[in-house]
């Protein structure tokens, strides 16, 4: 063994310029040994095994000193308690000196969480709540109460009083899918909340009524505002924004030999002085058409006169109002509707204050912040 320990040694001296000491103790050598032979100790198993869990208040089957990574047990509560999972037994695995879940007995007049769809709450660390206890609920954005109630109370280990959310009227489903265009910067979701935008992009080689790759669709009182088609054509006029190409499609123009309407395009003159071939436009909720809606090809290979839309809508940033409640988001008042914005006052009985803003000409005009009961219809 000296000698084995001596050779070691010496070939691990030997390769920093030979030094060789003529003497070492054992204490020494042993290091060596650990260091050039790590195989000669032995290697711990990774999957440990688990303890028998400390439960108050109940009981394990079966009952055991230790368990294997892997095993189970099932455990019950003694009267007047109960597991912390929807049944009056529970079980329980071993997972490298873990128990998942961990055995739990709570009193039976503890709550588990409620279940509420389209809604969040505080969750409690501990995974149950005790008797009396009280939780605020908050609907998921798109959503709204279906009465007043915002809160739940654990009653003898029963919720009282659980607040349902609702879809709300003027929350949108998801945006319509166009054709050539997708979704960006938004992740998919099933409801929109009310003035929700999203941004449309053409595929590449597509463009929407001109230069632009883009488009926006607002989410107003519960629809999307209308949408125009991804096109080939690049040109147009005065551009097309607000409104919608029916009947025809803009790529399919050149079957016309008219070209896009309103450019001069390459492309040649009907060859029939007969044909003639239309186009109607029709205009979004929130635009109004000015000109004609039927567009006409001509045989010479020219358009007769094109239509726009218009905007026919007023906006209120409630930012800009400082007795409103501040919702960070733009308000769309068609013209000549009224809309009702809530203020941060309350009247002397606590009742909500509203203001009232109308539309016309483009303009807005509001009254003061008062209760009407009107108004809450």
């Amino acid at each position: 063994n000296i000698c084995i320990l001596h050779f070691v040694s010496y070939a691990l001296f030997g390769l920093i310029g030979d030094f060789m000491p003529d003497k070492m103790c054992c204490r020494c050598l042993g290091f060596v040994l650990l260091i050039w032979l790590p195989g000669l100790l032995p290697v711990q198993s990774q999957e440990e095994s688990c303890w028998a869990p400390r439960l108050d208040g109940g009981y394990v089957v079966p009952a055991q000193q230790s368990y294997t990574h892997g095993s189970s047990i099932t455990y019950a509560c003694d009267n007047g308690r109960k597991p912390a999972v929807e049944s009056w037994w529970a079980t329980s695995s071993c997972q490298n000196g873990e128990w998942q879940p961990a055995p739990q007995c709570i009193d039976e007049k503890s709550c588990l969480p409620p279940v509420i769809h389209n809604a969040q709450y505080t969750e409690n660390p501990h995974g149950w709540y005790s008797d009396s206890e009280k939780i605020r609920i908050t609907c998921n954005s798109g959503y709204e109460f279906k009465n007043q109630d915002t809160t739940a109370v654990c009653k003898n280990g029963t919720w009282t009083s659980v607040p349902t959310c609702d879809k709300s009227n003027k929350a949108c489903d998801a945006p319509p899918k166009i054709p050539h265009a997708v979704i960006i910067n938004q992740e998919y979701h099933d409801l929109f909340p009310e003035d929700s935008i999203v941004t449309y992009q053409c595929e590449d080689g597509f463009t929407v009524g001109g230069d632009a790759t883009e488009q926006l669709l607002y989410c107003i009182v519960g629809n999307w505002t209308q949408t125009q088609p991804c096109s080939k054509w690049t040109t147009y006029k005065d551009g097309w924004i607000g409104g919608t190409l029916t009947e025809l499609r803009v790529s399919t123009l050149l079957t016309a030999n008219c070209g896009p309407p309103g450019t001069e395009s390459d492309v040649p003159v009907c060859n029939h002085e007969t044909e003639i071939w239309s186009l109607t436009y029709e205009c979004s909720d929130f635009y109004k058409l000015e000109g004609p809606a039927q567009v006409m090809c001509y045989s010479s290979g020219s358009w007769s006169e094109l239509p726009t839309c218009k905007v026919n809508f007023c906006t209120v940033d409630t930012a800009d109002y400082a007795d409103l409640l501040q919702l960070g988001q733009l308000k769309y008042i068609k013209e000549r509707e009224t809309q009702n914005l809530d203020c941060r006052a309350q009247d002397y009985w606590s009742r909500q204050l509203r203001a009232v803003f109308s539309c016309r000409n483009g303009r807005i005009s509001r009254t003061e912040c008062k209760y009407d009961s009107a108004l809450l219809i």
